[in-house]
């Protein structure tokens, strides 16, 4: 495994791969009509266990059921067929926990603890930036509803306009007893708003800079500048022999999983 460490003491994941050895799969060609959009999922340690981070879990499976609406609402929306990739499903270590529990507002008179979106949202772009490989969404999902300047209780915020053109870090709340579709909608608004558009209508074809790669690549890393610090990777086969699969050094594999 390769081993960054960073200035701010955590990067959030590491993207690793192992080559796959043995016979190859016949290698399907993606429908151009189809956007590819692959998120990374990092849950906040502090209210979730290493077992949620798994696709089989009552997590994982509730975050494909989002992204199931999500695509929903985005083909009625702005008649684009989005398909949502999972590509990792993490936990984070106890120092990151930490740091996030820094950017919680606790609550008085009997209001909710909220997270602060853009504390949150600032350190992973700063970090990521140093990435070898990013995800196109990097999403933290926490079980606390969220503020930022005059606006409380929200459950998902995004503030950068990049989407398709860098990696945007995302903040979602875990809303397991409400109606999946609702957060499927909001998910949904929070890609729109990712755009350089940020807001619908967005064309079509600006959703072909996603198609073009699974994740971004950077030619650059500084190895003392980063290490991972999460606690559990899900690591799950490719399919169809993915050409795109990226191929590096390593034996943790980060993959992509079809939602």
């Amino acid at each position: 495994m390769r081993v960054f460490i960073g200035a701010l003491t955590f990067a959030l994941f590491t993207f690793c791969f192992a080559a796959r050895a043995g016979p190859q799969t016949v290698r399907q060609k993606r429908n151009p009509d189809v956007k590819s959009i692959t998120i990374g999922y990092l849950l906040n340690g502090n209210e979730f266990e290493s077992e949620d981070a798994t696709l089989n879990s009552a997590v994982g499976k509730w975050l494909q059921d989002v992204q199931m609406k999500a695509e929903l609402r985005l083909k009625k929306d702005i008649n684009v067929e989005i398909d949502f990739n999972i590509g990792s499903l993490n936990l984070t270590n106890e120092e990151f926990s930490k740091n996030l529990q820094t950017w919680i507002s606790k609550g008085s008179c009997g209001s909710e603890s909220l997270m602060h979106a853009g504390s949150v949202l600032y350190e992973i772009k700063e970090e990521s930036m140093y990435w070898a490989l990013q995800p196109h969404i990097i999403c933290v999902l926490t079980k606390l509803k969220l503020y930022q300047d005059d606006l409380i209780n929200l459950l998902g915020y995004v503030r950068h306009r990049t989407l398709c053109y860098t990696s945007v870090p995302m903040l979602l709340t875990y809303t397991p007893s409400s109606n999946v579709e609702n957060t499927g909608n909001i998910l949904s608004e929070l890609v729109l708003n990712s755009t350089a558009s940020g807001s619908s209508p967005v064309p079509k074809e600006y959703f072909d800079e996603c198609n073009k790669n699974l994740f971004f690549r950077h030619q650059y890393v500084l190895p003392s500048r980063h290490r991972s610090v999460t606690q559990a990777q899900t690591a799950v086969p490719w399919q169809n022999g993915e050409e795109n699969a990226p191929q590096t050094q390593g034996n943790s594999p980060y993959r992509r999983v079809i939602a």
